[in-house]
């Protein structure tokens, strides 16, 4: 078994951000943030887009950012922001496998790739549709994947959009509750 340097780091990552926060939830409350936001103005949001479409594109856990969101933003702007930032990075993965890297796609997935190009070859926009609805789908990887299929990029962009809404919903809801936790 081959031990991955990246998931330890992504580990010690956030375990080093939830100790930092614990030790200084006095600080965590609804008028800092306010604040912070407010130096940040109307490129907080679109910094937050940017990165979580950029952390897509490059295999990040899609979750920590969506659960961000929620604990910064609120509930209704968080999903709003999220639901954009992973529509645009999912439909980035998805052209770079389909344009530019389709046989590192196909080289690094080791065979199994074939059962959902199948899939999604024969019934289209209900397989993207049902993976986007499942919290357990590897989401980053599926991307690439969606790429090297045969389903439109305007059909998978707008499937993927319509479909995340719920589960982006839900976990922005987690983190906007986890912001409510540390304040007390």
């Amino acid at each position: 078994m081959k031990f991955d340097f990246n998931k330890l780091f992504l580990f010690i990552l956030i375990l080093a951000l939830a100790i930092i926060l614990m030790l200084n939830r006095e600080a965590v409350n609804q008028e800092n943030l306010d604040a912070l936001l407010l130096q940040f103005g109307w490129w907080a949001p679109l910094a937050f887009i940017a990165l979580y479409a950029l952390a897509l594109v490059l295999f990040f856990p899609a979750t920590i950012f969506t659960l961000l969101s929620g604990f910064v933003f609120g509930p209704f702007w968080g999903t709003v922001y999220s639901v954009i930032g992973c529509t645009i990075g999912s439909t980035l993965a998805f052209l770079i496998a389909r344009y530019l890297a389709r046989d590192w796609v196909e080289q690094h997935s080791h065979g199994l790739l074939d059962e959902i190009k199948t899939k999604v070859n024969k019934q289209g926009w209900r397989v993207v549709a049902i993976a986007r609805l499942l919290p357990i789908s590897p989401f980053s990887i599926l991307n690439s994947a969606f790429g090297l299929t045969k389903i439109s990029a305007m059909t998978y962009t707008v499937t993927s959009f319509i479909s995340m809404i719920p589960l982006i919903a839900f976990y922005v809801y987690l983190g906007f509750l986890g912001k409510g936790l540390l304040a007390n």
